[in-house]
């Protein structure tokens, strides 16, 4: 019985059929009864108590209801903030291959300005240096990414989902 229930009275009815039949035949003693009951019951003390006891419960679980939203907006948040990091990250490292690839024709450029004469030593090194550089970042991006990409699966729950990346861009497996 729950415990909105136990607030309130009870009603309990009862039927009790009695005979008694006598195995002498002289004396017509033969007995026969029937009662018939009601009985309201009402708890008045305990009443208070267990109104108290509901309140409780309710309380309780509107505490665990708020839990339970909190958690699931930390999940969402947790899978969004994922998400945005991935995508960032992503975007990053496609436009420093494109970056690194247009910096290495500028750099063959140099070098070959240079073996003509038409370029100095100068400008070659400083060519190599800013290839060297945009190699570096990729390498640092290319790592964030793998970061990212396993925050991102970790968050929606789906680490078997993605399959390693060609040219920047990850391909989903079916």
């Amino acid at each position: 019985m729950s415990a909105k229930a136990k607030r309130w009275p009870t009603l309990s009815a009862g039927i009790s059929d009695e005979r008694i039949f006598s195995l002498d035949q002289e004396s017509a003693s033969d007995f026969e009864d029937l009662r018939v009951g009601l009985m309201l019951e009402w708890d008045i003390f305990d009443g208070f108590k267990r109104t108290y006891d509901v309140i409780q419960s309710q309380e309780k679980l509107n505490e665990a209801f708020e839990r339970v939203k909190g958690e699931e907006l930390a999940a969402v948040s947790d899978v969004w903030s994922s998400y945005f990091e991935f995508d960032s990250t992503r975007a990053q490292l496609v436009h420093n291959r494109a970056a690194l690839a247009a910096q290495q024709q500028y750099y063959h450029m140099i070098a070959t300005g240079y073996e003509t004469g038409l370029n100095s030593m100068m400008d070659l090194l400083t060519s190599q240096k800013d290839l060297f550089a945009l190699q570096l970042n990729l390498s640092k991006l290319e790592s964030d990414f793998g970061i990212a990409l396993a925050k991102l699966a970790h968050s929606t729950g789906s680490v078997e989902a993605f399959a390693p990346y060609d040219q920047g861009t990850p391909t989903k497996q079916r």
